[in-house]
């Protein structure tokens, strides 16, 4: 019996789908837009994260020593850098070495080779180069090293310039998400108000055929559902366009994205596809929800039934 009621519920949703199909066209490409949008935001916070991860990827901190420091003391630096739980790895450039690379750099500059024959000794120290397990320890390292007594080995560090464009990653990703969020709730709110108004539009114009269901005994229930089902339609219309747009775009900024990554970068095509049941079933849940609510205020507040 259920079945059956769902059944004729569900051809008088479709009748009302195609009757006024502009208005209907609206109300779905409102929520086209409005899916869109949330998978936008979605990438946009997967690039930022990515870039975030490749950037941290590639952060050590290099200490330079003194160019009075011995390899012994070097060494001994080394030794405790390595006990520490929070560090990977520490590689020892000693200055013989320091000197050599600098030299391999710019043998083709005779100026810089001129004005380093002429110190006559080797002006640099030896260097340790530290990676941190996690990016966030690094701060944690320095701040270690700067309270052991062998601070006063290290004549300067680098680690601050990295901290500033981890910051300044951090930040971008975070404004574009509260853009985004506040992007989507729009037109969040846009479509409920679109699901209102379509579904009061409809309720006005089948108030007759209403008032003949409630006089041969139709339940309130019955006259309910088709509305439902019908919100139910647009979501169902609304998501699958909107994700076909989306891998559409997605698969024409892949090649963007990784020439801003140097091809190392996330395959964002490949990263939602393994993710689409998952984005259908959300997006669907949240736009049904959202259509449901809508259509039960107007019901309400519109028709008395």
């Amino acid at each position: 019996m259920w079945l059956v009621t769902f059944f004729r519920a569900g051809g008088f949703a479709l009748q009302n789908v195609f009757r006024n199909f502009s208005l209907s066209l609206v109300t779905v490409l409102i929520m086209v837009v409005t899916v869109f949008s949330v998978n936008i935001v979605l990438v946009l916070q997967l690039l930022g994260v990515t870039a975030l991860q490749s950037v941290q990827e590639r952060i050590d901190v290099s200490l330079y020593l003194k160019q009075e420091v011995d390899e012994q003391a070097a060494r001994g630096l080394q030794s405790y850098m390595r006990q520490l739980a929070q560090t990977e790895s520490v590689d020892l450039l000693l200055r013989d070495r320091v000197l050599a690379q600098f030299q391999d750099r710019h043998a083709e500059e005779p100026s810089v080779m001129q004005s380093l024959k002429a110190l006559g000794d080797n002006p640099f120290g030896s260097v340790l180069i530290v990676r941190a397990t996690e990016p966030q320890f690094y701060q944690l390292l320095i701040d270690t090293i700067n309270a052991s007594p062998y601070a006063q080995l290290i004549e300067k560090q680098d680690f601050e310039d990295h901290r500033q464009v981890i910051g300044k990653i951090s930040n971008v990703t975070d404004r574009l998400r509260h853009i985004g969020i506040g992007i989507t709730l729009l037109f969040l709110l846009i479509t409920m108000l679109i699901v209102f108004n379509t579904i009061w539009i409809k309720l006005y114009t089948h108030q007759e055929e209403i008032g003949i269901m409630k006089l041969v005994g139709a339940g309130n229930w019955f006259i309910r559902m088709p509305f439902f089902i019908e919100g139910l339609i647009y979501a169902v219309l609304a998501v699958a366009a909107a994700l076909g747009l989306f891998f559409s775009f997605a698969d024409t900024l892949q090649p963007y994205v990784n020439d801003f990554f140097d091809g190392t970068a996330i395959n964002v095509v490949a990263y939602f596809s393994e993710r689409l049941p998952l984005l259908f079933a959300v997006e669907f849940g949240g736009l049904a929800v959202l259509t449901l609510i809508a259509t039960t205020v107007a019901m309400r507040r519109y028709l008395k039934v």
